[in-house]
C-alpha cells in the first residue's frame, strides 16, 4: 500500500491497532512519517507496536481506561477496536456499542475534538446479527455527538489480506477438501475489499468526506467494498487460482442444518467457534453488497486491487507493510496466512517434531468421550515360558533397542490442532518397564484390563508402557506392550515389537508427506461419510445383556487351528481375515439367535467396522494411526455357513479393498483446522447412549517374541462399541481376542462358538466344487487391517 501525506506530519490515535487491519494501518502511517498513539492492553502485540515505534497507552475502551491519555494532542483518531465473535450479546455490546460510546464521549469533553473515523460494518446497515446490531449501536453513539464531534462512519464489507484472521483460514481447508459449502440453495453475494484499500480509504476519510450531521441519517456514512458483487463460487475459485489448486466444487447447506451444527459448536467448543450461531444469523442473508459510489466521489477513493490480486498477495504473505509481528505458534494455515514456527528442536535424535495426523486427531477426540481412558488403550502380549527375566535385564533391553525404536522417546506435546509427537527431552526408558504379579490362579487376561485400568499411562511422557506380568502359573509369564491408541495402531505397535525382540531397524518419525492418491479428498470425504452412515444405522441387539458387575471391560482370548484356516483359504480362495469375519457371523448367529430369525420384526443386518490400514506392511517409523473405515455387513441371518464366507467375499475384494485405502489416504489430507472442530461436535453425539456397535479386525504377524507360546491382542474399546475382535495369526498359530463393554453378558460363550462356527465352515466349504481363482490375490490383504 502506498499513501503520501496529505500535508504536514500528524499525530493519530489508532484504537484496534494490534489487530489486522490496525497493525497494517499503524505501519502505513509509520511509514509516511506520521506519529502513532495505540491504546490497548498489555499483551505481546502491544509490546510489538511499541518496538515498532508507536506510543503505546496501557487500557481498554470498555473501561475507559487510558482514553484521555491516549487522545492527548491527537489530530485524527482511527476507531477500528471491535468485538467479531462472542458468545453472548452483552460481549458485543460492551466492545462495540459502550466502548465507542466511551471514546466519543472522551472526545466530546475536549475544546477542540480531532476528526474521528469510525471503521464500521457493512453488517450495521441491515442489523440481522448481534454484531451487526452492536455495530449499529457503536454508530448511534457516534450520532448522538454530531454536533460535537467532527465524525466520519465507514461501513466495509469482507476484509481479507496477508494475515487476514477469518475469511483465509475459513477457505483454505476448503480448497484442500475440494469442497465449498454454501449456506442455502440461492445465490449468495458478497463485498470484499482488500486490506490495503481499506487502510486508504481510512485515511482518505481523516480528511476528506462529509461528516455526521444531526437528524439525518445518511450523511457522512460510506459503505465500502471494491465495487464488484463476488459470488461464492467466484470468491473460492478466486482464492483457490491463487494456492494453486483447483476450484472447490460448491456445495448448498440447507441454512437450518447449519444452524444445528453451529449450536452444537457451541456447546462443545471452549471458543466461539468459526460457525457460530450468529454468523449463521448473517448467511441467512443473500446479498452483502455495497456500491461505493459516494466513496469515490467524496473521499477520492479508487479500490485498487482485484480479487485474484488480493487473493494473491494474501498467499504469498506480503507482510512487509502487513499487521504486527507476534511470537510464531504452531499453525495449520498455509501459504503465508500464518506464521510458521521453527522446528521444535530435538533433543534425543535427528528428527524433530511430528504432527498429528487425522487419525491421531480422531482418536483424541474419541478418548474424551471415553467413560475411562485406559479404555482407548491397546496391547499385544505373548505367554512366555519360564519364570520372568530380572527387571534390570528388561530395562537394559529396552535401553540398548532404543536406536532400532525411536518411536518410543515420543510424547505428545501442545493442544488442539498445534498438537505434535515430539522427542521426550527427560525420557527415562526405565519407566516404562514394569512388573506386576498376579494371584495364583488368576485370569491373566482379565488382570490384564484391570491392570491397565488402575495404571493408566501418563500423558507427559511418551505413551507406552512395557509389562511384565507373573505369579498367574507355575513356568509362564507375559509379556505385554501397552500403548494409547492415538499414539500408535495396531501394525504400528508390531513394528516396535520386531524391533524390540528382533533386527527390525525404524526410521525416525518425520511429517506425513502430501498424498498421491488418485482420489480427490472431496471424494474422500464423500465416501467416508456414507460408510459412516452406514455403521450408524440401527443394528439390532447383536448379544446377550446384563447388569454390568466390573468397572472394567472383559478380555476373552482364544487360539484357533491354524492348519482349518488355511484348508478353508485354498478351497474357497478366501484370506484369513474374510474367514475371520465370516466365523464371527456364525458365532454371533449361535449366541444370540432372537435378531437373526426370520420372525423378527428388527434389522437382521449388523454392520462392523474393519478397520483397515493404507500404509500397508512398508517400512514406517511405526508412530501415529494410518487406518481407515471399512463397513463390512455380517450375513448373520444367513444360514449356511458357506453362503455366509461367499457374502464376505463379495464385499471385500481386492479391488474394494484398494478403492478403500485409497479412500482413507486422501481423507487424511484434511488440516486439522477443518476437521478438529467436526470431531469435537459429532463425535459426542455419535457414542452417547447405550453401546451396540461391533468392530473387527484381522492382522497377520511374525513370530515376534522368540520362544513365545502364544500371541494375542487386547484391542481398545471406543465408546459407542460393545465388542471388538481381533484375529493375530503368524506362520504357526492363530488367536482371536475379544474385549466386550461390561454391559455384555456371557462373553466367554462366543469364543467357543467361534471354535464350533470354523469347524462348521470348514466341512461346509469342502463339501462345495473349488472355485476358481478371482483375483491373483484376493480379498483383504493378511495384514492390512488394524
Amino acid at each position: 500500500m502506498t499513501a503520501d501525506r496529505l500535508d504536514g506530519a500528524r499525530r493519530y490515535l489508532v484504537t484496534g491497532a494490534t489487530g489486522f487491519v490496525g497493525g497494517r494501518l499503524t505501519r502505513a502511517l509509520l511509514a509516511r512519517g506520521d506519529a502513532v498513539m495505540a491504546l490497548a492492553r498489555p499483551s505481546p502485540r502491544a509490546s510489538a507496536l511499541r518496538e515498532l515505534g508507536v506510543d503505546v497507552v496501557d487500557g481498554d475502551l470498555v473501561s475507559g481506561k487510558g482514553i484521555h491519555e491516549a487522545l492527548r494532542g491527537a489530530d485524527r483518531v482511527i476507531h477500528l477496536a471491535a468485538v467479531v465473535k462472542a458468545r453472548t450479546a452483552a460481549e458485543f455490546w460492551a466492545c462495540n456499542r459502550d466502548g465507542t460510546a466511551n471514546l466519543v464521549r472522551a472526545l466530546a469533553a475536549q475544546p477542540d475534538p480531532p476528526r474521528l473515523v469510525v471503521c464500521s460494518s457493512l453488517a450495521a446497515g441491515n442489523p440481522v446479527s448481534l454484531y451487526g446490531r452492536s455495530k449499529r449501536a457503536g454508530e448511534d453513539a457516534v450520532r448522538e455527538h454530531a454536533g460535537e464531534v467532527p465524525a466520519i462512519i465507514l461501513r466495509p464489507g469482507i476484509v481479507y489480506g496477508p494475515g487476514d484472521p477469518a475469511l483465509l483460514p475459513a477457505l483454505l481447508p476448503m480448497i484442500r477438501l475440494g469442497l465449498a459449502p454454501k449456506a442455502g440453495f440461492g445465490p449468495r453475494r458478497y463485498g470484499l475489499i482488500y486490506v490495503d484499500d481499506l487502510c486508504a480509504a481510512l485515511l482518505a476519510a481523516a480528511d476528506r468526506g462529509n461528516v455526521l450531521r444531526p437528524g439525518d441519517p445518511t450523511a457522512g456514512v460510506y459503505p465500502l467494498s471494491d465495487g464488484t458483487a463476488h459470488h461464492w463460487r467466484d470468491i473460492c475459485a478466486a482464492a483457490a487460482r491463487a494456492a494453486g489448486r483447483r476450484a472447490p466444487a460448491v456445495l448448498p447447506v440447507p441454512v437450518p442444518l447449519l444452524a444445528a451444527v453451529a449450536a452444537l459448536s457451541g456447546l462443545f467448543s471452549r471458543t466461539v467457534p468459526a460457525l457460530n450461531r450468529d454468523k449463521v444469523r448473517e448467511m441467512r442473508h443473500a446479498d452483502w453488497t455495497c456500491v461505493p459510489d459516494e466513496a469515490v466521489h467524496d473521499l477520492g477513493f479508487t479500490p485498487a486491487t482485484s480479487l485474484d490480486e488480493g487473493f494473491k498477495a494474501a498467499f504469498d504473505g506480503d507482510t512487509a507493510g502487513g499487521a504486527v509481528a507476534v511470537p510464531p505458534r504452531l499453525s495449520d494455515t498455509a501459504g503465508g496466512a500464518a506464521v510458521v514456527p521453527p522446528r521444535l528442536s530435538d533433543t534425543v535424535g535427528e528428527a524433530g517434531a511430528v504432527p498429528l495426523s487425522l487419525g491421531d486427531h480422531y482418536l483424541r477426540c474419541l478418548a474424551a468421550c471415553a467413560k475411562d481412558d485406559s479404555r482407548m488403550h491397546m496391547a499385544v502380549g505373548a505367554h512366555m515360558p519360564g519364570p520372568p527375566p530380572p527387571p534390570e535385564e528388561m530395562r537394559r533391553l529396552v535401553t540398548d533397542r532404543l536406536r532400532q525404536a525411536p518411536v518410543l522417546r515420543y510424547r505428545l506435546t501442545g493442544r488442539g490442532r498445534h498438537a505434535c509427537w515430539a522427542p521426550d527431552p527427560d525420557f527415562d526408558p526405565a519407566r516404562h518397564v514394569e512388573y506386576h504379579q498376579l494371584e495364583p490362579g488368576q485370569n491373566v487376561y482379565q488382570a490384564i484390563t484391570d491392570v491397565m485400568a488402575d495404571r493408566p499411562l501418563p500423558r507427559d511422557r511418551p505413551l507406552w508402557r512395557l509389562w511384565v506380568l507373573h505369579g498367574h502359573t507355575a513356568g509362564e509369564h507375559v509379556l505385554l506392550y501397552t500403548v494409547h491408541h492415538a499414539f500408535q495402531d495396531v501394525l504400528a505397535t508390531l513394528s516396535v515389537l520386531r524391533a524390540l525382540t528382533g533386527d527390525e531397524t525404524l526410521p525416525h518419525p518425520v511429517p506425513m508427506p502430501a498424498s498421491r492418491s488418485t482420489v480427490s479428498t472431496a471424494s474422500a470425504l464423500r465416501r467416508t461419510l456414507a460408510d459412516l452412515g452406514r455403521l450408524a444405522a440401527p443394528a439390532p441387539r447383536w448379544h446377550p445383556t446384563q447388569a454390568a458387575s466390573s468397572p472394567n471391560p472383559r478380555l476373552v482370548v482364544a487360539s484357533l487351528d491354524i492348519e482349518a484356516l488355511r484348508d478353508i483359504a485354498r478351497h474357497a480362495d478366501a484370506t484369513i481375515p474374510q474367514i475371520t469375519l465370516a466365523v464371527l457371523s456364525g458365532a454371533l448367529r449361535a449366541w444370540h439367535p432372537e435378531p437373526w430369525q426370520a420372525s423378527s420384526r428388527r434389522s437382521r443386518e449388523i454392520t462392523v467396522n474393519l478397520a483397515i490400514s493404507w500404509r500397508g506392511r512398508r517400512n514406517h517409523a511405526a508412530l501415529g494411526n494410518h487406518v481407515g473405515v471399512f463397513p463390512v455387513t455380517l450375513p448373520c441371518a444367513e444360514q449356511s455357513p458357506y453362503e455366509r464366507l461367499r457374502r464376505i467375499i463379495e464385499q471385500t475384494t481386492l479391488t474394494k479393498v484398494v478403492s478403500q485405502r485409497r479412500t482413507a489416504r486422501a481423507l487424511y489430507d484434511i488440516p486439522a483446522a477443518a476437521a478438529l472442530p467436526v470431531l469435537r461436535t459429532l463425535l459426542p453425539l455419535g457414542t452417547r447412549g447405550s453401546a451396540n456397535r461391533l468392530d473387527a479386525g484381522a492382522i497377520q504377524a511374525t513370530q515376534m517374541f522368540p520362544g513365545a507360546r502364544d500371541l494375542f491382542v487386547c484391542p481398545p474399546l471406543a465408546p459407542g462399541v460393545a465388542a471388538m475382535f481381533v484375529m493375530l495369526h503368524t506362520d504357526d498359530t492363530a488367536s482371536i481376542s475379544g474385549i466386550f463393554d461390561t454391559h455384555v453378558a456371557r462373553p466367554e460363550q462366543v469364543l467357543d462358538l467361534i471354535r464350533q462356527a470354523l469347524t462348521e465352515l470348514r466341512a461346509d466349504v469342502f463339501s462345495h466344487p473349488q472355485p476358481p481363482p478371482t483375483d491373483p490375490e484376493p480379498g483383504i490383504d493378511p495384514g492390512a487391517a488394524s
